[in-house]
């Protein structure tokens, strides 16, 4: 249909003939539409029984069988040519005359297995304070080497027997340390007070059990002529 008038009029006849039952829309509400079968029409049958065979089968002259295409088509409607056999590599050198080759696929390195870690160098100094302080030296491993590394800087360095010593004494050394505030040394405590036990004790005898100052008030100092 051209335009809305011829639909209209060819509409009009169809009801009219009574083939079609049309019933008007509104705005934003399509028309209704169905097919109808007029009352003459009621007693013929659907199939071509009415009909010529000459209506519905296609008649082909003697002289043009010959002529009739055999050669199928690809699918972009080109006939492909006559050849002595039929290959589907015929079709080859048309389709993919512009496609570039694929690229070959990167061979994959294989992985180079993971390095062993070396096990820790032996140091007293750091095992001591691992020891004295219960600190994991995996998880608390950077902070105990940190604490290590100052130690052993000192003039003269620290040596793992005054850690020990310091572990044995610090409570006495430290009236504050009560054990309700603080119930184990730690490494804070060792890197900051660690140097009050050579101001109290003699480095010549780094390994001597420090013991407080006598109470002259309850023990008299003896006096030897």
């Amino acid at each position: 249909m051209g335009s809305a008038d011829a639909l209209d009029r060819v509409r009009k006849r169809c009801v009219a003939a009574g083939w079609l039952h049309y019933e008007p829309g509104a705005k934003g509400v399509a028309g209704r539409y169905w097919v109808t079968v007029p009352d003459q029409c009621a007693d013929l049958g659907d199939g071509p029984t009415d009909e010529n065979q000459s209506d519905y089968e296609e008649v082909i002259p003697a002289d043009t069988t010959a002529k009739m295409r055999t050669n199928p088509r690809s699918k972009c409607g080109t006939i492909r040519e006559e050849s002595a056999e039929h290959s589907s590599l015929s079709l080859t050198p048309s389709l993919f005359a512009d496609v570039p080759p694929a690229a070959p696929t990167p061979e994959r390195k294989a992985k180079k297995p993971a390095k062993e870690k070396k096990p820790r160098p032996c140091n007293p100094l750091f095992d001591a304070l691992v020891e004295v302080t219960g600190s994991d030296p995996v998880v608390n491993g950077r902070y105990v080497g940190r604490v290590a590394s100052l130690l052993a800087s000192a003039s003269p360095p620290y040596t793992p027997g005054e850690v020990h010593d310091f572990a044995r004494d610090w409570r006495l050394l430290l009236p504050w340390a009560k054990p309700t505030e603080h119930p184990r040394l730690t490494l804070g405590i060792i890197e900051k007070h660690l140097p009050q036990l050579r101001a109290v004790k003699p480095l010549s005898r780094p390994s001597q059990q420090f013991s407080p100052p006598p109470d002259f008030d309850i023990q008299p100092m003896e006096l030897t002529p």
